[in-house]
């Protein structure tokens, strides 16, 4: 998967940013 928006992680972060499959740059 690979997307812009936001990502909730197994922890229940919510991740705003660019991100794919096991990564995250979180470049507002």
């Amino acid at each position: 998967y690979h997307g812009e928006g936001t990502l909730t992680t197994p922890e229940g972060e919510v991740l705003k940013g660019v991100f794919s499959e096991g990564e995250l740059s979180d470049q507002a």
